[in-house]
């Protein structure tokens, strides 16, 4: 309840309700009274106004208040949601005499400090019996910081205990500090702590008080504590930062350095207070050279304002890893992904996931990687650094196997995931190499479509990584499995990149099938982005090769693309020609066969064959259905909505684009999903159910959007709005 609330209810004043919260005075029997009417406490209050011992001013006088909190920096950006989260917590309930205890970790010179010092000051007219602070200095070089004793010897001090009266043992002088702080309201602050056993003596038994921890790691031994992770800036919030240290340069011809220098600090608030220190007076000469030695690989080197150094502190943690964690931790620099899961990490450490699962830990621990929902991520200036000792430290043969073996556990699990995704598709015998440790496996088409969307990124990179090595199997391998959801998701663009690079790895290696496959493919990429002309020539090159090599299915493939190139050309005849050329060269592969009679079905709707297109379509639909494909089921939907909207048969049309819905929800196709919030919109239209139909295409073009589909979505947006305006008008 807030004190204005309190205040309304028991009809006592904030400013002296605020007093009784943080102790300055003490309640009385009539406050006690009206809030256990007010609170329903069935008089438990009045019975512990009656109880509480009354302190005198003489004792009061005789209790040392320590106030030991350093001043927090001035500049300090963002953070919000963090610093609600630690007051969250330092004022939330639990048993009786439990203390809250929050861990604020995260990297090296991420904030920690500064974070836990503007909470402290927040937090501090709480806590009027005083506010303790020990930096345990526990990072640096070769420094273990100090030992539980060492920091009770300093809080017992403060707390007024006489050197001569100081308890010898570490047991003797945890109860003396407990036993200090019994009944009394403090707030203890313990910074750069490293291990749990160094605080656990140090937390008090008083429910009144709280403890604020900083840490590298979540300090997991610590079962009470409760952790906040910081991460870096985003990326206004940097630019704030960056500018409150340094000012405004008031030259204009300097903003493009600044952004660089900005970018290239990655958010780390310690390299964004080291490069607007730099910058603060510097020459725009000064500003050029900073944001071009910050585009090298190792930019660390650069953020180095003679008294705190980025490189200096990365250095020093890595230089004190375990031998085993190091090597994980130089491996994951050289990997052009950007992230890595568990099986990830042990593709590229050869090694079995437990041990893996344990080292990924310790890093985390050790403030060298970022986490977030259960991967693991290289900030840019660790990955500097350790690239760097990579290049020194791991031998090339090394490098390569490391990264041999990651290529092949994607390969193979871009070959699980589209198993599940497209089961029916048609696949020559491929042979893969062998993996030493196992690629994921996939319970369903929805864990396999996430970790497609997950990885995208990281798929990409590494299929652009097996080209540039000369790895070509391995280059259009990943390409090719992927286009099942590139063509379920329509990723235009990694379809593109990936499908390009497969083209000239399938050239490259003279392999004629491969070279065949990734041509359609590709051209189905471009068809998508309304590139007919250049689809057609991917297409007429596929044909060639499918020919010489006598490959009927790949011949029927290309024929059915060519038929829905003509289709979108607006050569609806042809298309009929050519998809019925490609159904006499299938042969018991009832998948392909359907989904070239959906194309020759959507050419005979557009010359008015509606009654043949209605009967091919649903002979598809059949199939599919039969065969358990929802993406291919929802597309045929979709298609007899819009060829019953075309004979201005609403209820079928409505029907239709329904179930559409239903299934490309149940599928994952966002694209569907817009198609037949569109076909839903038309039929509302048909009805005269406007509002609906502005709601279904606003929908609609979110979706569109969120693909990338931008002309879609811009459409149906101008469309809503004028609407809007024609409802305004008339309204």
């Amino acid at each position: 309840m807030s004190l204005t609330a309190m205040e309304r209810a028991v009809n006592f004043s904030r400013g002296y309700l605020s007093k009784v919260e943080n102790d300055r005075v003490p309640p009385n029997e009539a406050l006690a009274r009206r809030c256990d009417d007010a609170l329903g406490a069935g008089g438990e209050l009045v019975r512990l106004v009656g109880a509480r011992p009354r302190r005198t001013r003489a004792a009061s006088a005789t209790v040392n208040v320590p106030v030991d909190i350093p001043s927090a920096p001035a500049q300090f950006v963002g953070r919000e949601a963090e610093l609600d989260q630690v007051e969250r917590i330092s004022t939330s309930s639990g048993p009786p005499g439990l203390v809250p205890i929050v861990v604020v970790h995260g990297m090296a010179g991420i904030g920690k400090t500064a974070l836990v010092l503007h909470a402290a000051h927040r937090m501090r007219v709480r806590f009027p019996d005083g506010a303790l602070f020990v930096d345990f200095g526990s990072y640096g070089w070769s420094r273990k910081g100090l030992t539980a004793a060492e920091a009770l010897d300093h809080l017992l001090r403060r707390l007024g205990v006489a050197v001569e009266a100081m308890p010898s043992s570490l047991n003797e002088r945890a109860a003396r500090y407990r036993n200090l702080l019994s009944g009394r309201r403090v707030l203890v602050v313990l910074d750069n702590v490293r291990r749990a056993d160094q605080v656990t003596g140090l937390i008090p038994a008083t429910a009144g008080c709280c403890v604020l921890i900083t840490s590298r790691g979540p300090l997991r031994a610590l079962d009470d504590g409760a952790p906040v992770y910081l991460r870096p800036l985003p990326g206004a919030d940097a630019a704030r930062l960056f500018a409150a240290i340094a000012g405004d340069p008031g030259r204009s011809t300097a903003r493009a350095e600044i952004a660089d220098i900005v970018a290239a600090c990655g958010g780390l608030p310690l390299a964004l207070r080291i490069a607007a220190a730099q910058c603060r007076s510097a020459a725009e000469g000064t500003l050029s050279a900073l944001a071009v030695s910050l585009r090298d690989r190792r930019r660390g080197d650069a953020l180095n304002d003679g008294e705190r150094s980025v490189q200096a502190v990365f250095h020093a943690a890595v230089s004190e890893l375990p031998s085993a964690r190091r090597a994980l931790l130089l491996l994951l620099s050289i990997s052009p992904a950007t992230s890595v899961t568990l099986e990830s990490a042990a593709w590229l450490a050869g090694a079995d996931r437990s041990a893996v699962s344990g080292q990924l830990a310790g890093l985390q621990d050790d403030g060298l990687v970022l986490t977030d929902g259960g991967r693991v991520f290289l900030h840019d200036l660790v990955r500097a650094l350790a690239e760097h000792l990579a290049g020194q430290d791991v031998s090339k043969s090394d490098r390569v196997e490391a990264l041999r073996r990651l290529v092949t556990g994607y390969m193979h699990t871009v070959h699980a995931a589209d198993s599940v995704l497209t089961p029916h598709r048609f696949r020559p015998a491929l042979t893969l190499p062998a993996l030493p440790v196992a690629p994921v496996a996939f319970a369903d088409a929805g864990t396999a479509l996430d970790w497609c969307a997950a990885e995208l990124a990281n798929v990409v990179a590494l299929c652009r990584l097996a080209w540039t090595l000369g790895w070509d199997s391995e280059c259009w391998h990943i390409a090719y499995a992927m286009r099942g959801y590139f063509f379920l998701t329509k990723s235009m663009d990694a379809w593109t990149t990936t499908h390009r690079l497969a083209l000239g790895a399938a050239q490259r290696s003279g392999h004629a099938w491969a070279e065949a496959v990734t041509r359609n493919n590709l051209g189905l990429s471009l068809m998508g982005q309304g590139k007919v002309a250049a689809a057609e020539a991917e297409y007429r090159r596929a044909l060639i090769i499918f020919k010489g090599m006598d490959d009927r299915y790949g011949i029927a493939v290309t024929l059915g693309h060519q038929a829905w190139s003509r289709y979108v050309a607006g050569r609806y005849r042809a298309a009929v020609t050519l998809g019925r050329q490609a159904l006499t060269e299938y042969y018991d592969q009832p998948r392909g066969q359907a989904i070239t009679m959906r194309t020759i079905a959507l050419a005979e709707a557009k010359l008015q064959r509606y009654a043949t297109a209605v009967a091919d379509l649903e002979q598809a639909l059949g199939v599919f259905e039969a065969l358990g494909l929802s993406m291919d089921a929802a597309m045929t939907w979709n298609c007899l909505g819009e060829v019953y909207r075309n004979q201005s048969l609403t209820h079928e049309s409505l029907r239709a684009h329904a179930r559409a819905l239903t299934v490309s929800r149940a599928c994952g196709s966002r694209y569907e999903q817009a198609r037949a919030r569109v076909g839903l919109a038309a039929a509302a239209t048909a009805t005269g159910r406007h509002r609906a139909t502005a709601r279904l295409l606003a929908t609609a073009a979110d979706l569109y959007a969120e693909l990338g589909a931008e002309a879609e979505a811009s459409a149906l947006t101008k469309e809503v709005g004028l609407m809007a305006a024609h409802d305004s008008v008339s309204g």
